[in-house]
């Protein structure tokens, strides 16, 4: 079996990715979770109090959402720049905070969670990428890298060529060791008429 040495370093780096990008996924969908739950009820309040009803729709509908579905892709896709612009919608709620009530305060919470979130996404999704390029990825494991090497060569190989370890070697081809002579004569066994059938 062929021995890949980094192998054991690779598994512990993507484990390691794989633990950031489920973490922030899990993060990001708390705060969708708390968003929806609560904009339905901010929505009422606002009318109520005949609040600034554009400036709630903006954070609320607009800012918000995509903030977290740009955060959200970048994870998924292991995309920096998504994550970056994730920063921006965030940014922009912060000016409709005063009438958006509570989800301002999400709205406000959402901007250091983005930042947060692009600077993971950059720093681990360099590593994913490099150790995405690696031969094995993504089990790294020894035995699958020499499974793949003998399902090449067995693909590769003429399927008609004859494998000379199933056979004899040339010098006992052909023979075969001598029968003893049987001398004595054999005789067929009297037949011995019975009535077990007619006592059923």
């Amino acid at each position: 079996m062929e021995i890949h040495s980094e192998y054991p370093e690779y598994r512990a780096e993507l484990n390691k990715c794989n633990k950031v990008f489920g973490g922030l996924s899990w993060l990001y969908i708390v705060i969708a979770v708390v968003f929806l739950l609560s904009v339905i009820p901010m929505f009422f309040l606002s009318m109520s109090l005949r609040a600034d009803f554009g400036k709630f729709v903006c954070c609320a509908v607009f800012c918000i959402p995509i903030s977290l579905v740009l955060g959200w892709y970048a994870i998924y896709k292991k995309y920096p720049k998504a994550a970056v612009l994730g920063i921006l919608p965030a940014t922009v709620g912060v000016f409709f905070v005063s009438d958006a009530m509570f989800t301002g305060i999400i709205d406000v919470a959402l901007i250091a969670i983005s930042i947060l979130n692009a600077a993971l996404v950059n720093h681990f999704s360099k590593k994913y990428h490099f150790l995405e390029e690696q031969e094995g990825f993504p089990h790294f494991s020894d035995l699958h890298t020499d499974n793949l090497k003998k399902a090449d060569i067995a693909r590769n190989s003429d399927p008609y060529a004859r494998n000379e370890e199933y056979y004899a070697s040339e010098n006992v081809r052909g023979k075969m060791d001598e029968l003893p002579d049987v001398n004595e004569k054999l005789n067929a066994k009297e037949d011995i008429k019975n009535d077990y059938m007619d006592s059923i």
